[in-house]
Order: structure tokens, then sequence, then C-alpha cells
């Protein structure tokens, strides 16, 4: 451990403080994550001399940390490095739910040989890094049979936290795989738990996860059972009852997943594609946002970008696409400009708001109008206000017009036509150009 008087003066930021953490505070300092630990905590002391916690980071269970003491405090200071981009559960696709899901067994696994058990979790203590699950909460963790965060009365000896798993991931990725993502997401962003009984209901109509649900819920009963038996002569089976879900997830994965695909965003005519190019091998510095556009994938564009590049779209299917292919490259995130929220439950203060979690130096936007502004029912103004809050310096806009039917040929639908989005942008950016005017499509790079 080692000192650093810097750290323990009075002026850190309390503002994000955890109302569930009974130990401490969560505390964001510049580019780190401080964490305050009280001296009392028998757990954390265990897990930190025993070096649980260091075969936890050499497992790539958690992320790395250094210790601060002071003799004069009775708490300790826990310093991380800051994730640059913070993706929440409701912004996850289903893989990355799956990748999630899978960390949350093997960790559970390997602390069952320490009387341990990861009895807090749920998606919000779990952080991608380089597209990687990470447990981001170092207090998530304590001593099998004692008082856990949660109210709720475990009876199960094989895994105490198996409610909150299920609720939290086992039941919603099912959910995600049935076509019920956006019904999965509107309830993460309030932090409701799916229960088993719902889940149930709504496979109903999909008969082949339905089977692999029931399946896997009988086969977790029978292992329950033979448990409570082989308990008397002191045995147990609780490998075989992670291994239980982790086949389950495997399974799943296999069959629902080989096959996610869409169609392209954009017209593969060259000329857009062209534009791309040329406007990211304009820009010098800084990372880039792309929003729902599928042309610009490759890894050499990465070479461009001095930092990071980070795709948006509302598809999850396009998200987990490039999840599987460029994980560890991009940063990625399912984000509906509907609903640009917190999206971490109530009371989570010290997670912002997607602006400032994802805002970037560039931005390339595609906007299919009839898409954003006849079906959502969004405003030019409103699509103007979500690239001015994304993107501080350049960026490029493409709108793919709406097409004109024939009897109505010579007048634009409302507010899509060229001279109303024009007029919009220059009323909310100073220098813009026009890159490419025709009847399908409108360019403009604003800087």
């Amino acid at each position: 451990m080692k000192k650093d008087t810097k750290l323990l003066k009075k002026n850190l930021n309390l503002k994000y403080s955890n109302r569930r953490d009974k130990y401490g505070l969560t505390i964001l300092k510049g580019s780190r994550v401080v964490r305050i630990i009280k001296k009392d905590n028998e757990l954390f002391f265990k897990m930190y001399k025993q070096k649980i916690f260091k075969k936890m980071i050499d497992n790539e269970f958690i992320l790395p940390f250094k210790i601060y003491e002071s003799t004069k405090l009775d708490y300790i200071f826990v310093i991380q490095n800051k994730i640059p981009i913070i993706v929440n559960p409701s912004e996850w696709s289903p893989t990355m739910f799956i990748d999630a899901a899978k960390l949350i067994l093997r960790v559970e696994r390997f602390l069952k040989d320490y009387n341990i058990t990861f009895d807090d979790a749920h998606p919000w203590n779990i952080l991608f890094k380089d597209g990687k699950p990470f447990v981001s909460d170092l207090g998530a963790f304590n001593f099998k049979n004692t008082s856990l965060h949660w109210d709720i009365k475990f009876k199960n000896k094989l895994w105490p936290c198996v409610t909150l798993y299920k609720s939290f991931f086992h039941n919603p990725i099912i959910l995600m795989l049935s076509g019920k993502a956006a019904f999965v997401r509107q309830n993460f962003h309030n932090w409701y738990p799916f229960s088993n009984s719902d889940t149930f209901l709504v496979l109903l109509k999909n008969p082949q996860l339905w089977f692999l649900y029931i399946g896997n819920f009988l086969k977790e009963i029978l292992i329950e059972k033979i448990n409570s038996f082989l308990n008397k002569i002191n045995l147990n089976v609780s490998n075989l009852y992670y291994l239980n879900f982790k086949k389950f997830l495997t399974e799943i994965e296999k069959k629902f997943l080989k096959n996610i695909d869409r169609k392209e965003f954009i017209s593969d005519e060259n000329y857009i594609n062209n534009f791309i190019v040329k406007f990211i091998n304009k820009l010098n510095h800084g990372n880039l946002i792309i929003f729902e556009s599928e042309i610009v994938k490759k890894k050499e564009f990465k070479n461009k970008i001095s930092q990071r590049i980070l795709f948006l779209s509302d598809n999850d299917e396009f998200i987990d696409k490039l999840y599987k292919e460029y994980r560890g490259i991009y940063d990625l995130a399912v984000v509906d400009i509907r609903t640009p929220a917190t999206s971490s439950g109530p009371n989570n203060l010290w997670i912002s708001s997607m602006f400032n979690r994802f805002k970037c130096t560039n931005g390339i936007f595609y906007f299919d109008l009839e898409k954003i502004i006849i079906v959502k029912c969004l405003t030019i103004t409103e699509l103007l206000d979500f690239v001015k809050l994304l993107v501080k310096e350049k960026k490029l806009l493409i709108f793919k017009k709406i097409k004109k039917l024939k009897y109505f040929n010579d007048r634009d639908f409302g507010q899509t036509s060229d001279t109303l989005i024009i007029e919009n942008i220059n009323l909310k950016f100073t220098n813009s150009k026009i890159i490419k005017k025709s009847e399908d499509i409108l360019i403009i790079e604003i800087y």
C-alpha cells in the first residue's frame, strides 16, 4: 500500500456517491475512479491480502487498481483508471449481454473456493473495455451465508445470487433473442428485474427458445435436489450448477446469434463512400463517432484516427455484428435518439447522460429521413441538437431523402426539404458546406 497526501485533501467531488454501497463512496476524479473503503471492511482486506484480487486481475475478471492509505484516516483510497467510454446495459447488444453473463458465471465459480459470492451481480456492475467485460464494483462481493446487498432471502446454497442473475441476465437475454429487445431496454432504463413468470409467458410464442428455457429450468431444479442429498455426505455439485447455465448460454448463442445480419443502411453507390473516406482522411486528431452508418467499418480506418471510433445505432443486429467482428477495435452501443437518458437506474447519479459519456471530437451521421421523421416522429431540430451535443468539431451529415410519389413530384414532405434542412443547419452551426445534393441524398459537412 502507498501513501499519497494529495489524495487525502478534502477537495474530492462527493456528489457521485452510491446509495447502495454500505462500505464507502465512489468518486470520479479526473481520469481516475476513486473508491473509499473503510478499514474495518473484513472481506475487502481478506481478498487483498490473500491475493484473491490479484488472481481476479490475472484472470481478467476485474481491472487493475492501486491502494493509497493514511494512518490518520479510518478508510483507504482504491484508485482505478476511468474507462474512456462507458456503455450502459440498456446500450449493450445481445452478444455483449451473453459475454457479461458468462463473466458472472466465471467469477462466481472462482470465488466459491474462498467461501465468497458475487452477491451484487447485476449488469450495472459490469463495464466493457476493449471489447471485454469486467466487474467494475470491488464492493460487490460478500461472504456466503451473510447479510447480502439485496433484500432477498437466498435459499439456494449452490449459488446465493442465482435469483439476481436470472432476473438481470438470464431472462433478459432470452427476451432479447425472442424479439423483445426494445421491451428489455425500456425496463433497464427503469432498473426493473425480469421475473421467470413474465419470461415464460413471452416465450410461449417462440417454441424453440421456450423448450431451451424449460430444459435449463428443469436441470437447475434437478441439480439443486441432487446437491441437497450430497450435502449430507459433505459433497456438492456447485460446478455442475454453473456449467448448466454456461451450457445454456453457449447453446442459445450458437443457435440464435450465428446468422445475425442486416441490409446495408447506405446505398453502395461509390460517391457516398468516397465522401466518407475523404472526410476521414482530413481528420488529423481526436476520436470519431459514427451514427447509423455501416460503410465505415474497416480496420484500416482506425489508423486515420488518433483515438477510438464509437459506433452508435438503434439496431441490435448491426451493433451485434460489429461487436463480434471488431471487438476491441471499436466502441459500440445500441442507442435511440428518442431516449438519450442515463439508462442507469434511479438515483445512480455517478453515471452521466449519453451525451457526456459519448461526446467525441468528430462525427459521421447517417439519417434516413423516412425512418426518423415519418416513423419516429422526430424533427430536424432534434436531429441537429443530437449532433451538436455529441460532436465538438467536424461533422459529416448524410440525409437519405424520402422518395417522392409520382403524383406529388413537385413537393417535399414538410420539414424534409433541402431548404429547411440547410436553413436549420445555418441556425445551429457557424460554418457548413454542401458536399452533395441530389434527388436521393443530401450530404453536408460542418466544421
